[in-house]
C-alpha cells in the first residue's frame, strides 16, 4: 500500500472518533440542525428561518414543468441525454463556484447552520434531508454541501433522505440492528415490512403531501414523487372560514391518486412536521385523519412529536450509523 493511500485511511479513521453526528432538514420555509451524541442522545442546535430567495425557489420548484434528468439514472440514454447539463455542473464546481443558482441558494441557506455547530474532523459529513420537492433533486443537496467543503454522508439510507425518510428514522422507524455491519444490515432493512406513509409538511407558507411506500429508512432519488405543494394552505391562510374543508378536500384527492398505484392497505402512518404551532392545531391534523378515513384508511398511526426537529433528528441517526457502514468502519468523505 503507497504512503498517500496509507495517510488517506489513517485520516479516515481518526475522523470516525467519538464526535456527534450533524443532521440537517431543510423545508419549504426554514432549516434546522441536530446532533446526535456518541452515546445516542440527540440534541437540538437550532433553527434559521429561511430568506424569500429561497422560499422563492422552493415554490418555483415545485412545478412539474421545472423537472429535468438527474442521477441516478433510469437508462443509459437518460444519462447521455443530461450530459451537456452535467459537464457544465462539473465545469463550475472545478472552477470553485456553486454547481447552480439554485445550488448557490441551498448553500446560502447551509451556511448559517453549519455555524451553530462546526462539524469537526478532517472529512467532515453531514446527512441532510429535504422537502418533497419535484424539481429538488439529490445532487443539489450534494453539491450545496460540496461548495462549502463539506461531505455528504454515505451510508444504508444511499442518497441524502427526503423529510419523509429522515423523519421516519428519527421515529427510529426503517433502521438496522447492526449499523456496522453492512451487509447483515441491508439483509435486516430488506426484510422490514412495508409501510404506507403520508407525511404532510405543514409551515406558515404552505402545506405539501408526499406519500410513499417505506421499509427501510432509505433513499433511492427517484425523479417520479407522489407530492403536492400547495402554496395558498399555509398557517397564513388558516383564518379563512372553509380552510379545514380546503384541507381534507385536498387530502381526499391526493390520498385517492397516490394509492391507484401504491400497494392497498388499511393501515396508514402519518408524519407530521413543520411549524411547531402549525402541527399542534389539531383541528387540521382531525380533518387530515377524517379524510384518509374516508378513502378507506381505517386505521391512522399519526406521528408528530418535535416536528419542527424530527427530520435533523432522523438525519443525524443516519449521519451516525453512515460512519460504520462501510468495510473496516471508514468513513465515506463524500466529496
Amino acid at each position: 500500500m503507497s504512503e498517500g493511500n496509507s495517510q488517506r485511511d489513517q485520516d479516515l479513521e481518526d475522523n470516525i472518533a467519538p464526535t456527534p453526528a450533524v443532521g440537517i432538514a431543510f423545508t419549504a420555509t426554514y432549516g434546522t440542525i441536530s446532533i446526535r451524541h456518541p452515546d445516542g442522545s440527540f440534541e437540538d442546535i437550532g433553527r434559521i428561518d429561511a430568506s424569500e430567495q429561497y422560499i422563492s425557489m422552493i415554490q418555483r420548484l415545485s412545478s412539474p414543468e421545472k423537472k429535468h434528468l438527474s442521477p441516478p439514472y433510469s437508462s443509459f440514454e437518460n444519462r447521455f441525454h443530461d450530459v451537456p447539463r452535467q459537464y457544465l455542473r462539473g465545469l463550475k464546481k472545478r472552477l470553485g463556484l456553486a454547481a447552480s443558482s439554485d445550488v448557490k441558494i441551498l448553500a446560502e441557506m447551509l451556511r448559517p447552520l453549519l455555524d451553530l455547530h462546526p462539524i469537526e474532523g478532517k472529512f467532515p459529513t453531514v446527512v441532510m434531508s429535504y422537502p418533497p420537492i419535484v424539481a429538488l433533486y439529490n445532487e443539489d443537496i450534494v453539491d450545496a454541501a460540496a461548495y462549502l467543503k463539506v461531505g455528504a454522508q454515505d451510508g444504508a439510507h444511499f442518497y441524502q433522505p427526503r423529510e419523509i425518510v429522515a423523519a421516519f428514522a428519527g421515529y427510529g422507524r426503517g433502521l438496522c440492528s447492526h449499523p456496522d455491519d453492512r451487509r447483515r444490515c441491508l439483509d435486516e432493512l430488506i426484510a422490514l415490512p412495508d409501510a404506507q406513509v403520508l407525511h404532510v409538511e405543514y409551515t406558515k407558507k404552505a402545506m405539501i403531501f408526499h406519500g410513499a411506500t417505506l421499509r427501510g429508512a432509505q433513499d433511492f432519488a427517484e425523479g417520479d414523487l407522489d407530492a403536492r405543494a400547495l402554496y395558498d394552505m399555509g398557517s397564513e391562510q388558516r383564518y379563512k372560514e372553509d380552510f379545514l374543508s380546503m384541507v381534507q378536500e385536498y387530502v381526499t384527492e391526493f390520498v385517492t391518486e397516490w394509492q391507484k398505484y401504491s400497494p392497498h392497505t388499511p393501515d396508514m402512518v402519518l408524519i407530521m412536521t413543520g411549524d411547531e404551532e402549525n402541527v399542534r392545531d389539531e383541528a387540521v391534523k382531525e380533518a387530515i385523519r377524517h379524510a384518509m378515513e374516508t378513502v378507506g384508511m381505517s386505521s391512522v398511526e399519526t406521528l408528530d412529536s418535535m416536528p419542527e426537529y424530527i427530520a435533523a433528528r432522523g438525519a443525524a441517526e443516519l449521519c451516525e450509523r453512515g460512519k460504520g457502514f462501510y468495510s473496516e468502519g471508514k468513513v465515506h468523505p463524500g466529496l
